[in-house]
Order: structure tokens, then sequence, then C-alpha cells
């Protein structure tokens, strides 16, 4: 089995992201209910599933192209649907007022559009040099791929932002921040991959987005572990 940075950054990612992101849903039913806590609930866990499909079907299939190439279309799907969640989360929460119409029927057009391209293309991902995974995108797909990344990224930035601002849990607060800041990070190495190195490739743009996933999914563990410690440290009983 090779095990690639690829693997290793998403898989990290997944698990980071779906751990976290649960303790952060425990700590928000605990200060608001009814539908806001489920579809936040499915954002975070399909966030969570795509970048687990990709991680771990890189590290069980990266040296069979046609598998690879089965993951790379699942993924592009799950990342298609978490674009169009994200854009109704936020209407749904920020401006329930406003019509959602146009540009949830865009953004599904662009996800869908990519998913199928995905599929008509037939890309042949491969190792690069520096053991990342090369997914051998047309500039048409990657472009694609890119819009789509960033309205996934973007919405899910622009949540936690807002919930930050107006949570009265500290709890919560803490919790939406580390999201928040995951989301920059995740944005800027996109930007780095699919837009300074979209027509010149190199293993430096790779590099910069497997280290960015992989950092972010450390980051999570590590909040994590610490905010936990914090809360079992606050004893409920006063001492006599």
């Amino acid at each position: 089995m090779v095990i690639t940075t690829t693997a290793v950054a998403f898989t990290l990612l997944g698990f980071g992201l779906g751990w976290f992101g649960w303790q952060f849903l425990r700590a928000f039913q605990k200060s608001s209910t009814g539908r806001t806590s489920s579809l936040l609930g499915i954002f975070l866990s399909i966030s969570a599933l795509q970048n687990l499909v990709l991680g771990l079907g890189v590290l069980f299939f990266v040296e069979n192209n046609e598998a690879l190439r089965i993951v790379m279309a699942i993924t592009q799907f799950l990342l298609s649907a978490h674009a169009v969640l994200g854009i109704y989360v936020v209407y749904y929460i920020f401006f329930p007022n406003k019509s959602r119409f146009l540009t949830l029927t865009l953004v599904s057009v662009l996800g869908f559009a990519g998913f199928i391209l995905t599929l008509a293309e037939n890309p042949r991902p491969f190792i690069t040099a520096s053991n990342g995974i090369e997914w051998a995108m047309s500039s048409t797909l990657s472009s694609l791929m890119f819009a789509i990344l960033w309205i996934s990224i973007g919405s899910f930035t622009y949540i936690f932002f807002k919930l930050y601002q107006d949570s009265i849990s500290k709890r919560v607060k803490s919790f939406a921040l580390i999201l928040f800041w995951a989301g920059v990070a995740g944005l800027g190495s996109t930007f780095v991959r699919f837009f300074l190195f979209q027509r010149n490739p190199s293993d430096l743009g790779r590099r910069i987005l497997d280290t960015g996933m992989g950092l972010a999914g450390v980051i999570f563990l590590i909040a994590l572990i610490v905010t936990t410690r914090k809360s079992r440290n606050k004893s409920p009983l006063k001492s006599s």
C-alpha cells in the first residue's frame, strides 16, 4: 500500500472535522432548537464524509486508476451537494425572507456540470514526485472544481463566522471561530492550487493544498482535545 500525502491530509481532515463538528453540534443544541441544528448537522456531515471518501479512497485505491476515477466522481457529487446545501443554509438562517431560488439553481447547475464532466472526461490520476495525487483534470473541469469548492468552503466560512458573531454561548463561539478559520485556510489552499497553479500545475500547488487540509484536520483534533479537557476540569460541584 502506497501512502500519499493526499490520503493522509484528507483522511485527517475528514476525521477531525467529523469529530469536531459533532462536539460543536452538541454545544449548539444546548442554545438552539429546531431545524437549524439539523441543517448544520447534515451540512457538517456531508463535508466530513466528502473528505473521508477522498482520503480513504486514495489510501486504499491509489494503484487502481479506475477506482480512483470512481472516488473522484463520488467526491465531486458530495462536494456539489455540500455547496448547494451551504447556500440553502445561509439563506435559511441569515436571509430567511429573501428568495433563494436563482442562487440555488445556479449552484446546482454548476455542481451537475462538474459531476457530468468528471464522468465524461475520464481523467487519469497519478502519483506525483512529491508523493501526492495529481487528478489530471482539464482546465475546464479544474475551473468548475475551483468554483464549486469556493462556494462550498465559502458558505462554510460565512456560516461559522456569523454564528461566532451572533451566538451568546461562549462554547459555541469558540467552536465556530475555529471552524471559521479552518474555512479561511481552505479557501486559501484551494485558491493556490486551482487558481495560481491552474495553467501551470506543479508539485508546489499540490503540496500546499495537502498541507493545508492536513493541518486543518490536526487543528480540529488538537482544539477538540483542549476544549474537552477544559470542560472536564470545570466541576459542577462546589468544594466544601
